[in-house]
């Protein structure tokens, strides 16, 4: 079941970012009042906020990113990763309904600094109890008793290589010999660059997710695209 609005995903974008877009309003407004080519400047950083956020909404709010037909219904125990904006473990649990689910916050203002996480924080809608974890200690999980760990668009906010190699590696530890890992993120590769300039830096490249997986004793068993934006990796106990 998709509870989700028509334009959840675009409207985050804009409210967790709300003062870049603020700013953005103002030039526009004064290069337009100015008139001449300072208008036609105006109308070009305008026309350079927009595609993105329609590229954004067509990732979010019109493919299949969040259907998660790809949930196993096999998963007896899921753990469901996350910043303090968790999005989808109400519907990990509507798909997987005979499944314990498990979702923690790895948060920590001390590391992750990013402004838009603290306002999507405020933002977080969660009708249960949240538990939070540091990214550099085991889970509060029994270890091999997990069939598949989950991290839904927030692992790029793990910023520092030893930190994210670390925190795999914990998670590697909670894994059946069978279970699996599942990394939903952008990547920082000429399609993001394209849709979102400059702000495809605050993802991590290809490459430095697979050094992060080696590091942690996972192998790729699989990548799949949502949109050319968006992919999945799953990953699997082993060496890569």
């Amino acid at each position: 079941m998709n509870t989700r609005g028509q334009f959840e995903g675009v409207w985050n974008i804009v409210r967790f970012n709300w003062p870049m877009f603020a700013v953005g309003g103002v030039v526009v407004a004064g290069c337009v009042a100015l008139g001449g080519w300072w208008r036609v400047l105006g109308w070009l950083i305008a026309f350079g906020v927009t595609i993105p956020l329609a590229v954004s909404h067509w990732v979010y709010d019109r493919s299949d990113l969040y259907r998660l037909h790809w949930l196993d219904p096999k998963w007896k125990r899921v753990v469901s990763l996350h910043a303090g904006f968790d999005e989808i473990s109400g519907a990990i649990r509507e798909n997987l309904p005979a499944a314990e689910v498990l979702a923690f916050d790895f948060y920590d203002p001390r590391r992750h600094t990013e402004p838009s996480i603290e306002r999507a924080r405020r933002y977080a809608r969660t009708g249960r109890e949240v538990k939070t974890i540091s990214t550099l200690a085991p889970l509060p999980v029994p270890p091999g008793t997990v069939d598949a760990v989950l991290l839904f668009l927030s692992a790029h906010e793990i910023r520092d290589s030893n930190e994210r190699a670390q925190f795999f590696q914990h998670l590697k530890a909670t894994l059946k010999p069978e279970g699996c890992v599942v990394v939903v993120e952008h990547i920082r590769d000429m399609c993001n660059f394209i849709t979102y300039s400059v702000g495809a830096f605050h993802f991590h490249s290809d490459a430095t997710w697979k050094e992060t997986f080696a590091r942690a004793g996972l192998k790729v068993e699989s990548i799949h695209f949502h949109t050319p934006l968006v992919c999945r990796y799953f990953l699997l106990v082993g060496q890569s």
